[in-house]
Order: C-alpha cells, then sequence, then structure tokens
C-alpha cells in the first residue's frame, strides 16, 4: 500500500551506495552541476524538506538548502526572505522570525543567536528575545561601534 506525497521537495539515490531510488531522510549533502548542497530531509514529514526551518541551529531557506554564508566569509549578516520557524514553543506551535530580518548565519548554515561576533574585522551583538503574542521573536544583530563608546573629550 502506498500513500500520497505531501507537495515539497524530496530525494531519492540515485546511486549504488543503498538501494537506487530509495528515499533519503536527514542531513543530506546533494551534489548539482559539481556544487554540493545541504539539505534536511525530515522523517516526521513524510521525508520532505525542510523549508524556512532552523534544524539543530542551522537554517534551512525557501528552497530547502541550507542558508549560508557565502563567499568564504565564516558568519554573514543576510535577509531573511521568508519568515523562519525558529524553535517549537510549548504548545507545539512555531515561533518564528519575521520576513526581511538580517539574521547572521555561519559558514556552515548556524544561526547565531546571543553573544558577539565579527564579520570582515567588525563586531556585530546579537539577541533574540522572547516571542510576541502573534509567535514572533524579535532578532537584533546590531554594529559594535567601538567609536560610539562614551568618551570625554
Amino acid at each position: 500500500m502506498s500513500r500520497e506525497m505531501k507537495p515539497g521537495i524530496y530525494y531519492f539515490r540515485e546511486d549504488g551506495t543503498t538501494t537506487a531510488g530509495q528515499m533519503v531522510t536527514g542531513k543530506t549533502a546533494v551534489t548539482e552541476d559539481s556544487e554540493t548542497f545541504y539539505y534536511y530531509f525530515d522523517s516526521k514529514d513524510g521525508g520532505r524538506a525542510l523549508i524556512n526551518t532552523v534544524k539543530d541551529g542551522i537554517v534551512y531557506g525557501e528552497d530547502g538548502k541550507r542558508f549560508e554564508a557565502n563567499d568564504g566569509n565564516s558568519n554573514q549578516l543576510r535577509e531573511l526572505p521568508a519568515d523562519l520557524n525558529y524553535k517549537k514553543a510549548k504548545d507545539g506551535s512555531w515561533i518564528k522570525i519575521k520576513a526581511g530580518t538580517p539574521v547572521i548565519v555561519t559558514s556552515a548554515g548556524k544561526l547565531r543567536t546571543s553573544g558577539t561576533v565579527k564579520i570582515e574585522g567588525d563586531r556585530w551583538k546579537i539577541s533574540i528575545s522572547e516571542p510576541d503574542a502573534n509567535g514572533y521573536a524579535k532578532y537584533e544583530a546590531e554594529y559594535d561601534d567601538p567609536y560610539a563608546k562614551d568618551s570625554k573629550n
């Protein structure tokens, strides 16, 4: 008996490492045109790729691919193209970060959520609030200007 698949992104093996045609679940590297992309195919959701979701601290974007720092940067400020499912609330609903919010991600796709990080030599302070009544947490990445400190002339 087969089940109907929900619309989404799925990955099936083509090679002989396992049974050809077998659905892949979990964190997976997929090579397309000599570029490697990382996805997370959720076994709890029938094997569909996570979209606009944080899983184990890693951001997966609107195309299911890991949302990461580009161009050799270890950290990068990137704008979210869509609302992001940040983490589950106690009631099981998603706490979200709004589309258009600039967030800092690492080259491995990890969402920076606290502390201070350097981006191209500049320091940035990161914080994230508790969710509001609509379930949105406010993510803030503020430039830490060393010259803006209180100074007496």
